[in-house]
């Protein structure tokens, strides 16, 4: 007995439509994953991250420890500082790049050690009972180069310039030098970058006052590590 007409060509419309459905939904599953796979790392990304650092006033010898003092007016002055970073930074095409970050930061009050073997706690411009340590917020910005080899991110920051927002020093500038450079792993659709200093490094921080303030510039050096969660804005 034959197929009644009518039903076979509703059977084959129906075939028909739903082809059609699929590959409509086929053609649009594939044009949301190539908006999602990124051809390069070139925008801008938005960033968190910790950093944690040794802080010495007469730097660090060869194996990494501080400097004693060897002065007998000039203590060597070591603090802990932990904080955590935040904020955008941008890769143009041409491999240079500009980073804005926001650092907020706390600094256990400091040890002081003496050319003699004299060992205290130290005190805010050096006069008790002023207790030393603190928070602050730093706000600063640097330009970059960055490039790419064997999948690998790297990126080349020496100086980061930026001013005090928060806390005892506000309004004074704040420039850190030697930094690491920055290694990132890139994720498979290049939105996100996860990143960290490349190796340990002394570091050098000065703190000056700003215009019209009093004070006294600082120059410490400093050891620390960084960790960094880029995502594509």
């Amino acid at each position: 007995m034959g197929m009644d007409a009518t039903l076979l060509q509703a059977i084959q419309d129906e075939t028909k439509d739903r082809k059609a459905a699929d590959d409509a939904l086929r053609g649009t599953v594939d044009a949301l994953r190539n908006d999602a796979i990124e051809s390069s790392i070139v925008g801008t990304y938005a960033f968190s991250g910790p950093v944690v650092c040794l802080n010495s006033s007469t730097g660090f010898n060869a194996d990494l420890t501080p400097k004693a003092s060897t002065s007998p007016t000039a203590s060597a002055v070591i603090s802990q500082l932990t904080g955590i970073s935040y904020g955008t930074r941008t890769f143009n095409a041409d491999g240079n790049g500009h980073v804005d970050v926001t650092t907020q930061s706390i600094i256990t009050p400091s040890i002081f050690y003496t050319s003699t073997g004299g060992v205290g706690i130290g005190f805010n411009n050096s006069t008790p009972p002023n207790p030393s340590g603190g928070v602050s917020v730093a706000v600063q910005g640097a330009d970059f180069t960055w490039k790419i080899e064997d999948g690998k991110l790297t990126i080349t920051e020496d100086t980061v310039n930026g001013t005090f927002t928060q806390g005892n020093r506000v309004g004074w500038s704040v420039v850190n030098t030697g930094l690491p450079r920055g290694v990132g792993v890139l994720g498979k659709d290049l939105r996100t970058i996860a990143l960290t200093t490349e190796d340990v490094q002394v570091e050098t921080t000065t703190q000056s006052p700003g215009p019209g303030q009093t004070g006294t510039p600082s120059t410490n050096f400093r050891i620390c590590a960084r960790e960094r969660i880029l995502r594509k804005l």
